[in-house]
C-alpha cells in the first residue's frame, strides 16, 4: 500500500469516528512509523516464519490457544522460542529492538525501549483480529562478567545471613 493510499484509508475510517485532518492524519502515520508501531511505507518484509511443531503456536489458531492453560503456552512459547533463538536475535538486532511483536509470520511492532510493550489486552485484541496467536520476544540479555572482588590464594571466608567472616 502506498503512503497516499494509506492516509486516504485512514481519513476515510476515521471520518465518522474521530474526524482528523489529512495533515494530521500524515503525522501520526509518521509518529507511528518513527517508534516501529507502523513499518515503514513502501517497505518489502519477507515472512518471519519460525521453525515449530505440527500443532505448535505458529499453526494454532488464537481461539485453541486460549483454551490451553498458562503452563501449556508458556511450555510451548518457550519451545518455540528456544528452537528459533538464532532467527530471533538476528530479527531483533536487525530492528536494533529491545523486543518485537510477531503475529502470523510478520513482525507487527517493535521498539528500542520497554515503553511501548504491548499489553495483554492488546494482545488479545490482536489475536482476536488475526485469528493467530501473536507472541512477543525479547532480545538476548548482555551478562557481564567482573572481577570485582579477588581473594589471596589459600583464604577462606564464610558467609552468615548478611555477614561475611574470614
Amino acid at each position: 500500500m502506498s503512503a497516499t493510499e494509506l492516509v486516504n484509508r485512514v481519513v476515510k475510517e476515521l471520518e465518522t469516528k474521530m474526524p482528523m485532518s489529512r495533515k494530521q492524519v500524515e503525522s501520526v502515520i509518521s509518529v507511528l512509523q518513527n517508534i516501529g508501531i507502523l513499518r515503514s511505507l513502501g517497505e518489502q518484509q519477507a515472512k518471519f516464519v519460525l521453525q515449530d511443531d505440527n500443532h505448535g503456536l505458529t499453526s494454532m489458531s488464537f481461539a485453541e490457544y486460549q483454551e490451553l492453560s498458562q503452563a501449556q503456552r508458556e511450555h510451548l512459547a518457550l519451545k518455540l522460542q528456544d528452537r528459533n533463538w538464532n532467527r530471533i536475535q538476528s530479527e531483533l538486532e536487525r530492528h536494533s529492538a529491545q523486543w518485537m511483536l510477531v503475529c502470523g509470520g510478520e513482525v507487527l511492532r517493535w521498539d528500542s525501549t520497554w515503553a511501548y510493550l504491548p499489553t495483554d489486552q492488546e494482545l488479545k485484541e490482536i489475536g482476536q483480529t488475526t485469528g493467530k496467536v501473536p507472541l512477543v520476544f525479547a532480545r538476548n540479555p548482555k551478562i557481564e562478567e567482573t572481577n570485582w572482588a579477588s581473594l589471596p590464594s589459600g583464604s577462606t571466608w564464610k558467609y552468615d545471613i548478611g555477614e561475611i567472616h574470614k
